[in-house]
């Protein structure tokens, strides 16, 4: 495969010291996007942005340790990346956390965290958050059940799903 030109600009705003850039980088050397695949060297430029604080790199480091995705697959290492992005504001980081202690993944289960944590993600406005909220509501996970908000949570979930797939569409 050639290495594609857009990229290596790219590349050149990462040695400039641009995190959205070095994130970039990492991500197509990890998917093989634009220039030959390399998990390696993908994984150090999303740490790099990560330890930058750039919140979509640190939430996909996390999914990296997770999945084992160009790095040995880790629970509490995933779950680390997960809560530094959730300490920092990141909505997505918050629904990943909060997935986590639900299962006792990474981290002690926790049900009544994990409660926290989606109704944290919903509040910052991370849709995807509703409804698992929801279900914590219907099966009284963390929180008394409340059917009253299950259904009130799952229809702003349907309102709100096509606009942000249409958003998250627009971004790739």
């Amino acid at each position: 495969m050639e290495t594609n030109k857009d990229f290596l600009a790219m590349k050149m705003l990462a040695e400039q010291g641009n995190v959205q850039a070095i994130y970039g980088v990492g991500i197509n050397y990890l998917e093989g996007v634009y220039t030959p695949k390399d998990e390696k060297l993908g994984i150090s430029y999303v740490e790099k942005a990560a330890n930058l604080n750039y919140l979509p790199a640190i939430e996909y480091l996390g999914l990296c340790y997770k999945n084992g995705c160009g790095t040995v697959k880790d629970d509490k290492k995933a779950f680390y990346y997960y809560k530094k992005g959730a300490d920092l504001g990141y909505p997505m980081s918050m629904c990943s956390v909060a997935h986590m202690y639900e299962s006792g993944t990474g981290v002690e289960k926790d049900e009544d965290e994990a409660f926290y944590y989606y109704k944290k993600s919903v509040d910052a406005g991370c849709v995807l958050a509703m409804t698992f909220l929801a279900n914590c509501y219907l099966l009284g996970k963390g929180t008394p059940p409340n059917e009253e908000k299950y259904y009130e949570l799952n229809s702003l979930y349907n309102e709100k799903i096509d606009a942000y797939i249409e958003e998250q569409m627009n971004i790739v």
